[in-house]
């Protein structure tokens, strides 16, 4: 695959290929989700690991000359015999707001005789190409993926492609890949309400307090927070009254007992000991 995705002719390099009739089409017709459809159960994470790689790589505010240029790819999809039936509908039918990974194996390992189509492995590759001709007759685009088999050099194959793909992708955009800022602010803001809460149980077992009906504003009052993120605070009051009871919780406040009430749209928190 390394090989393959270094040719300079786009129509013998499968990532170039790829990446270009995505970029053209979200110039013409603007950007559309991808829903990847896997026929083998050994793919059966294999979307999940896409949303990873498309999501986190081409989803940026800003592009390479630090101008707020939003972008990004949303990524749908599971194990095609499955997904299909709660995908197909909306896509044959529905709102055209997608694109198609079709993902299949051409070369079988088990099989097993039915009288419907001769095998299982003959009906498996009849859904595959009769969602291949809907997707045609609805004018729904879609790349068809094939195979060898699934080894783990097919599997190595397609997870390089996908991810020259996404390189190629990003260059087109003009986009930094391998930056991903988003991610480390969600990861910073968790560490803030761990703070919170590791100071606020603190706060609470210190003077065994207790007060009752008091929104977390209030609580904020009692506890002395001079700043506060309230919706952090809420949430983490509306955690003790449901788990202050459960081992390995809150073992600070051990002997507590905590409880809400929602009165005309808010919250209100009760704790005793």
């Amino acid at each position: 695959m390394d090989s393959l995705t270094r040719r300079e002719d786009a129509l013998s390099n499968p990532a170039l290929l790829m990446a270009v009739a995505i970029h053209h089409s979200t110039i013409t017709v603007g950007h559309k989700n991808m829903i990847v459809l896997a026929y083998c159960d050994a793919l059966r994470e294999f979307a999940h690991y896409l949303q990873q790689l498309w999501m986190e790589s081409l989803g940026k505010k800003h592009d390479t000359a630090g101008r707020v240029h939003p972008e990004g790819q949303s990524v749908f999809g599971g194990v095609g015999t499955s997904e299909q039936h709660a995908f197909m509908q909306q896509v044959q039918q529905g709102i055209h707001d997608c694109f198609i990974q079709l993902i299949s194996f051409r070369r079988r390992e088990t099989d097993f005789p039915i009288t419907s189509s001769g095998s299982m492995g003959r009906q498996l590759l009849s859904f595959v190409k009769g969602t291949e001709d809907a997707l045609v007759k609805n004018k729904v685009p879609f790349f068809d993926i094939s195979l060898l088999s699934p080894s783990l050099f097919s599997i190595g194959m397609l997870v390089a492609l996908q991810e020259r793909v996404v390189s190629f992708l990003a260059v087109m955009k003009r986009l930094n890949a391998y930056d991903q800022p988003g991610v480390q602010d969600g990861k910073l803001s968790a560490k803030a309400m761990d703070k919170l809460s590791l100071e606020t149980e603190a706060a609470m077992a210190e003077g065994k307090v207790s007060f009752e009906k008091k929104s977390a504003e209030e609580v904020a009052v009692i506890l002395k927070f001079d700043e506060v993120n309230l919706f952090f605070l809420e949430a983490i009051l509306m955690d003790m009254c449901e788990n202050i009871k459960l081992e390995g919780s809150y073992g600070k406040l051990k002997g507590a007992e905590m409880k809400f009430e929602f009165i005309d749209g808010q919250f209100f928190f009760t704790m005793s000991w």
